[in-house]
């Protein structure tokens, strides 16, 4: 059975502005983007659980909902900690269409736009104005929670220092595709030692483009024949503030699941497919420590070299050949882990993406060790039960440049209410934590 998923890729974007809260990003790395600017979660929220330190912004995804008013907007944002790499939370939050932060009907902006123009300038001074309200509570350079709210910084992130780009990750554009992935386990065991490029190249441009059944049915309304009907109606689709009708950013054939609308919203932003074609190698695993395995057999030998080129430098990621040994060297394990492999395959296959989401499906786990057992826990607020929505790959942490940061993990897997509860009436915050859950790396 195929199971057709969103990947996202990071994607460098020199407007900025895009980026802010007003137009609903999805992006990783730099300040968070609150959707709620007003009733934040507090500092002590966003510790730690294991060692207490301030957590620090990972990524945020856009992922609004039809089925009720006031998931209009809906946002999750995902936290790691740094200092002892065993702590993440992830926060959900939503809004309906009219509130007290956003208009009804929101601009719409094209990453073609001009930025000098007068338009852009009105916005930025909204923008300013949105930010001024919001400076009293949160930290200048990271942009979280303060715990003092007379100063403008915690005190760790000082303005002068030389290492402000610690403060924060690299900020990028999360850039969301549609693809068809055939997650079917004997398509990745039986034929991993073919090694036909041009096959490769006529099965990625011929990739079906739709959105993640995840159990749930798609559109009957859909009306798309061919490949080329529904290339030309996702591509290059960046999720901002594109609303069309009453829904904003990439819209999905699937009725039920988030970042999906029964309206299309337009285009915009550059065309890309990286399903077909992704400027960057993924990385994989950073560090090879494999029992039982030949270490003399050439496939060692050529991912103990990558490993030492990696060191050197973030560039030097896989390539094609150095993925199949790879693969081949796990096939050379006399206690083969075949989810291992299946992760491999699916990360040759769809190079670079640092984003799996199949809302209400099931994560794709990096290995058959350390996987979450049984269900995750339910949801505090409301007792409901939680689903899958999406993962985060190990790709991240090459491919947004903070493998300098104490941060490794296999995948970071995020479930969420499935009733997508409203806070309690008591609660100051209307940010709910949902579940993440680290799969470490395995080797």
């Amino acid at each position: 059975m195929s199971g057709d998923v969103l990947l996202g890729y990071l994607e460098d974007t020199e407007n900025k502005l895009l980026l802010g809260s007003q137009f609903f990003p999805s992006k990783f790395g730099g300040k968070p983007a609150w959707l709620d600017p007003k009733y934040l979660p507090s500092h002590s929220d966003l510790q730690c659980n294991s060692c207490g330190f301030r957590l620090r912004f990972l990524l945020q995804i856009y992922a609004p909902l039809d089925e009720r008013d006031d998931l209009f907007h809906r946002t999750l944002f995902v936290f790691i900690c740094i200092n002892c790499n065993q702590g993440a939370q992830v926060y959900r939050c939503q809004l309906p269409r009219k509130n007290d932060y956003y208009d009804f009907n929101p601009v719409k902006l094209d990453l073609s736009d001009d930025c000098s123009s007068e338009r852009f300038s009105e916005l930025q001074r909204n923008i300013n104005t949105f930010s001024d309200k919001m400076s009293s509570i949160l930290c200048d350079l990271c942009g979280m929670p303060l715990i003092k709210k007379t100063a403008n910084y915690h005190d760790n992130c000082e303005p002068n220092d030389s290492k402000r780009s610690e403060i924060v990750f690299p900020e990028y554009n999360l850039e969301i595709d549609i693809c068809s992935t055939d997650e079917n386990e004997n398509d990745y065991c039986e034929h991993e030692e073919e090694d036909d490029s041009d096959n490769n190249e006529q099965e990625q441009d011929n990739i079906y483009m739709e959105s993640c059944p995840s159990n749930q049915n798609i559109n009957s309304n859909s009306n798309y024949t061919d490949e080329d009907d529904i290339v030309s109606s996702f591509d290059g689709n960046e999720i901002v503030s594109n609303h069309a009708g009453h829904k904003n950013g990439i819209e999905v054939q699937n009725d039920n699941g988030p970042l999906n609308g029964k309206n299309k919203s337009e285009k915009t932003g550059v065309k890309t497919n990286h399903c077909e074609k992704y400027k960057h190698e993924d990385n994989l695993l950073e560090k090879i420590m494999m029992d039982n395995v030949d270490q003399n057999s050439n496939e060692y030998k050529l991912l103990k070299s990558y490993n030492e080129k990696l060191k050197e430098s973030i560039d030097n990621v896989l390539d094609d050949s150095e993925m199949r040994a790879f693969k081949k060297l796990s096939v050379s394990n006399e206690n083969k882990d075949k989810l291992f492999d299946k992760f491999l395959s699916m990360s040759l296959k769809y190079k670079g993406h640092v984003i799996r989401y199949c809302y209400n499906g099931n994560p794709l786990w990096i290995s058959e060790r350390n996987k979450l057992s049984g269900s995750p826990p339910k949801c505090p607020n409301c007792n409901g039960e939680r689903v899958f929505e999406f993962q985060v790959q190990p790709e991240t942490i090459v491919l947004g440049n903070i493998q300098n940061n104490k941060v490794n993990f296999g995948i970071l897997a995020i479930y969420t209410c499935s009733n997508n509860c409203k806070p309690s009436n008591t609660s100051n915050s209307h940010y709910i934590q949902e579940y993440i859950y680290i799969q470490n790396n395995p080797y």
